[in-house]
């Protein structure tokens, strides 16, 4: 991932189009209170220290499985034929799709974006606050995507380990950056968009004055816990 921003940042004269596929956790709406979302900060922070030739397009929606995905696929990816497309998908699926159904989706949607010439990015999720059970469940999800970027050689963003074991052992704590259940709020955004911003090899993004103490140690926290 480091290299294909270096790739682009040396290619000034030629626009790139960074995709952010996905459900709730990457779609801006009412639910992420009037903030940015993780994408945001990601793609604000490539912008600026690669480049403003590198175009940014939130594709996420709220509710979607990869079914929905891949029925909406030639209407908001095809169109837009991205270099780069980070898939965030799954926890619709953990609810409504098997998880044969979910790893043949996955599959289809990166076989899909590498058809338009994308490269893809596949991501886990943070940890949605489970109980024991339903968690152990969900880890199967989540390696899947791990298996499907091995299995395509896809790149992949995986924080979900660090996310689960804060969860599992500071409990307050996670709850620090969760709005529900299944949902980041505004400092959580932050803090995973600064996790993601690192795996692409980029600094932290510059956090506003009034929230940067309340995301640092969000982002301490995180990166310790395992």
């Amino acid at each position: 991932m480091i290299d294909e921003l270096k790739a682009w940042q040396r290619r000034q004269d030629t626009h790139f189009l960074l995709a952010g596929f996905g459900s709730s956790n990457t779609d801006l709406s009412w639910h992420s209170q009037g903030r940015l979302t993780w994408f945001c900060w990601l793609s604000s922070c490539i912008r600026y220290h690669v480049g403003k030739h590198v175009e940014a397009v939130n594709c996420g929606i709220c509710g979607d499985t990869t079914e929905q995905l891949l029925t909406r696929f030639g209407r908001d990816i095809t169109p837009l034929r991205p270099s780069m497309t980070i898939v965030t998908i799954g926890g619709n699926d953990f609810a409504r799709l098997s998880l044969d159904a979910y790893r043949s989706n996955l599959a289809r949607i990166v076989e899909q974006l590498r058809a338009l010439g994308s490269r893809v990015v596949l991501q886990t999720y943070y940890s949605p606050m489970l109980s024991a059970q339903d968690l152990a469940r969900f880890d199967t999800y989540m390696e899947a995507v791990r298996a499907t970027a091995r299995e395509s050689s896809s790149m992949c963003i995986d924080h979900y380990p660090e996310m689960k074991a804060l969860w599992l052992r500071d409990p307050d704590g996670y709850r620090a950056v969760m709005q529900d259940e299944m949902h980041l709020n505004p400092i959580g955004n932050a803090a995973f968009g600064a996790l993601c911003c690192r795996s692409f090899g980029l600094p932290d993004p510059e956090w506003p004055v009034e929230s940067a103490d309340a995301i640092t140690a969000a982002i301490n926290r995180i990166s310790t816990a395992v």
